[in-house]
Parts: C-alpha cells; sequence; structure tokens
C-alpha cells in the first residue's frame, strides 16, 4: 500500500467516524458520542503525522533517483592510471579527475619519467597519470 493509498483510507475512516458521530448525536447516547468523539480525537494527530511520512517518502524518493543517476553516471568510467576515463561510442576519453569526474587539466611533465600531472580546477585535487 502506498502512502497516498494509506492517506486515502484513513480519510475515508475518518469520514466514517464524523458520521458515526452524527448517528450518536441522532441516538443521543451519550457513551457512543463519547466513544467516536475521543476517536477522532487521536486521529487527527495521526493525520498529521502520516502526512509528514508522505512528505519525507516523497523527500527520499527524490534522494534515491537523484543517486541512482549519480550512480549511473559513474559507470561510464573506468578508472586506470590514476584517473578516470570516460567511456564513449568512439573508445575512452581523458583523463577525468577520479574524485568529480571533471576534465582535467595538465600541468607538466615530470622530467626523467614518463609520467604527467594534472589539475583538477573544480575540486583541487592533483593527479599523476603514468
Amino acid at each position: 500500500m502506498t502512502g497516498t493509498e494509506i492517506i486515502t483510507a484513513f480519510n475515508t475512516l475518518r469520514a466514517g467516524l464524523k458520521e458515526l458521530n452524527e448517528y450518536a448525536k441522532i441516538a443521543e447516547d451519550r457513551k457512543i458520542k463519547d466513544l467516536v468523539s475521543a476517536t477522532l480525537d487521536q486521529i487527527i494527530p495521526i493525520q498529521f503525522g502520516l502526512s509528514d511520512l508522505k512528505q519525507e517518502n516523497d523527500q527520499l524518493r527524490t534522494e534515491i533517483a537523484s543517486l541512482n543517476e549519480r550512480l549511473n553516471e559513474k559507470a561510464k568510467f573506468i578508472y586506470k592510471r590514476n584517473a578516470a576515463w570516460k567511456i564513449t561510442d568512439n573508445g575512452e576519453e581523458g583523463p577525468y579527475c577520479p574524485n568529480c569526474h571533471n576534465r582535467l587539466v595538465a600541468e607538466s611533465a615530470i622530467p626523467g619519467i614518463s609520467a604527467k600531472r594534472y589539475n583538477c580546477f573544480t575540486c583541487t585535487s592533483s593527479v599523476t597519470i603514468t
């Protein structure tokens, strides 16, 4: 049962109790009136709680969708030689920052070895690619 279905069922229950309360007034049965009135008083905080839960559930669904999107984006990369490389239809493209996946900018070659240092201007990390 979804949050919306629970709230709908709850509202139906509340409406039924209100109708029962009206019948109790007509019947002039004090015990039934008091019982229905007490039940209605208990339902109001529950209704607010359900509304809060529905809002929290909606926020969590949005957060899950965002995290899934980030996971899908991360799946488009492979990691080798200390950097991320984007997988495209034409092969690999890069290098990209292994932390934030933004394009790295070459700083300089390291003398004496076949490595090059790259900087990420987004998250300020530095990567040496061999």
